[in-house]
């Protein structure tokens, strides 16, 4: 059985553009086993999950030993790395300190993918990543990626939401960055033109990093249509996402994990490249390089396609 291991470090969103790779490797190698070296909170979303069987933290200690010259390293990774078949890592290591001390460690095949898509590349991120397999001889076809959930993963996202409405839109008025968000207020809006236009129910997605975002929301009771998906675990999550009628987010992972589920996606854009950043099939708004040129009538227009309004 060919064991391969991928090394992802990364955000979410960076994961979620990678799993073309893995889907590609899954279906070309044949009875393959692979394991995952990553962040367990997000591997968790491929793990037992169609594409990979194991997972491996990219925080265990000693790995450390791997980032330095000359390192003395542990007998246990370099029969760990010697084990399988092949490695495809997207590790940054600009100057082949990593890869040169896995191949110390007997690693006979590896596979350096780029940790980021090259920004001249007018190709969407996942398509760059998976069309670097074509170096030993797979050539995916199908570049968008795609989340799935377990029966358990579904049931504990109904027990959070509720029983489905007849419509229900999922927000995530927040990101990784600042500069990628559109005003507060603005999302608002939205939530006050929804909760006036439709019977939808509306829940709002908030990262473990996006406390001002949150304590802002807080400040904004909407009553009981209104859901609040908090820091949930990213399996459960991805369930709740795929039950939306529409997601509406902005350049983020957590829009790339709402297509990933096939779940409709209106993204809103501002300094990054819809070209390579928009998950695939996404409704894009964009205006230029500042999210404060889109307003908020544009994002209802939007909105009431997806939920047929008259």
């Amino acid at each position: 059985m060919p064991r391969l291991l991928v090394i992802r470090g990364g955000a979410l969103g960076d994961f979620i553009l990678s799993l073309p790779v893995m889907a590609a490797l899954k279906r070309e190698i044949q009875d393959s086993q692979i394991e995952i070296m990553g962040y367990p909170r997000i591997v968790a979303l491929a793990v037992e999950r169609v594409y990979a069987e194991k997972v491996r933290s990219i925080d265990y200690g000693p790995l450390s030993r791997f980032y330095g010259a000359d390192s003395d390293l542990p007998e246990e990774l370099c029969a760990y790395f010697a084990s399988f078949h092949q490695i495809i890592s997207f590790f940054y290591d600009p100057d082949d300190i990593f890869h040169g001390n896995l191949r110390k460690a007997g690693a006979r095949h590896i596979l350096q993918l780029p940790h980021k898509p090259d920004e001249n590349k007018p190709l969407p991120a996942s398509e760059q990543f998976a069309r670097g397999l074509e170096k030993i001889g797979i050539f995916p076809g199908d570049f968008a990626p795609r989340v799935y959930s377990t029966v358990q993963d579904q049931a504990e996202a109904a027990k959070i939401l509720g029983p489905k409405p007849g419509f229900r839109v999922v927000i995530h008025p927040g990101s990784g960055s600042p500069s990628k968000n559109w005003p507060l207020e603005n999302w608002v809006e939205i939530i006050q033109w929804l909760l006036k236009r439709t019977p939808a129910q509306i829940a709002l997605v908030f990262g473990e990093v996006e406390i001002e975002t949150k304590a802002a929301f807080a400040r904004f009771a909407p009553g009981p249509r209104v859901k609040v998906l908090d820091e949930l675990p990213l399996p459960v999550l991805a369930a709740a996402l795929g039950t939306a009628t529409v997601f509406v987010g902005h350049d983020s992972g957590i829009s790339h994990l709402a297509a990933a589920v096939g779940s409709p996606v209106i993204t809103l854009f501002g300094p990054t490249n819809p070209v390579i950043w928009a998950p695939p099939g996404a409704c894009v708004i964009r205006k230029g390089q500042s999210l404060t040129q889109i307003v908020t009538e544009e994002v209802q227009i939007a909105l009431a396609k997806f939920l047929r309004l008259g």
